[in-house]
């Protein structure tokens, strides 16, 4: 249904790479303006295989990079966003809303004021390729995660205590080092140098400690280490408590499904 919409999206960015793709028969192949091209574009290689099950027809002639049956059907189920779903303006009073329902004053207080010395959370990508990687995206993916965590925290048992405070506050700062992390530039979104010197977790946790000081500050810094659940992922601890389980959760989600 979304198939050829979501090629001739892909083929936008593609084709500055000499590249684009092509229905041939029951595949879709990468046709190269010149041999080799995708070999010599490693990150765009590995996005590829990451994202769209990117495969290589070596065992004969003529042997091609073609999209597996699972980047197939990632393309065909729904449409690759270019933007938020709703209106920024609309996300960002959405956010505000969730902020002033924070009881602890020298959270919200902390939040505040971070988000005040720091309006370019609002227009921040969530990410460059793989996740609400669009102007707004991390506003977006921040709203999302807050409508998931209180959704799933309804059908609890009485029995589970949840902070909803750490919720809240834990859903606005698991990524917010990616606001040192990604930049908008004339075209699309580009990376900053403290992606590669210390990534968001460990820049989210530097911002954090700034600006939040409370009893409660421990809990939110487990929650921004934790979110991606493991070390393989990027986390440097795995998820203990209730509310980092719940926020690791719900980006998975969001991630993975809703941007």
């Amino acid at each position: 249904m979304f198939l050829e919409q979501n090629l001739a999206k892909l083929n936008e960015r593609l084709s500055k790479h000499g590249l684009h793709l092509e229905k041939q028969g029951d595949k879709i192949v990468v046709v190269e303006e010149v041999m080799y091209r995708l070999n010599n574009r490693p990150l765009l290689k590995k996005e590829l295989r990451q994202e769209y099950d990117l495969r290589f027809q070596g065992d004969y002639s003529p042997k091609y990079w073609y999209i597996g049956n699972e980047g197939i059907k990632k393309l065909s189920s729904r449409l690759l966003k270019t933007k938020p779903t709703k209106p920024a303006d609309e996300l960002k009073t959405k956010l505000t809303t969730f902020i002033e329902q924070i009881e602890n004053t020298e959270i919200k207080n902390g939040i505040k004021k971070l988000l005040e010395e720091n309006p370019y959370y609002y227009k921040c990508p969530a990410a460059k390729r793989y996740h609400h990687a669009y102007k707004h995206g991390l506003l977006e993916h921040t709203t999302q995660i807050i409508d998931l965590a209180f959704g799933l925290i309804k059908t609890f048992d009485d029995g589970i205590q949840v902070n909803k405070d750490l919720i809240i506050a834990g859903s606005i700062l698991h990524d917010i080092g990616k606001i040192n992390c990604y930049k908008l530039v004339d075209g699309g979104i580009d990376v900053c140098s403290t992606i590669s010197e210390q990534d968001h977790i460990v820049n989210g946790v530097k911002l954090a400690s700034q600006y939040i000081q409370c009893n409660e500050v421990d809990q939110l810094l487990h929650i921004i280490a934790s979110h991606h659940k493991e070390k393989q992922y990027g986390s440097p601890v795995s998820p203990i408590s209730n509310e980092a389980w719940i926020i690791s959760l719900t980006d998975d989600l969001s991630s993975k499904i809703m941007g």
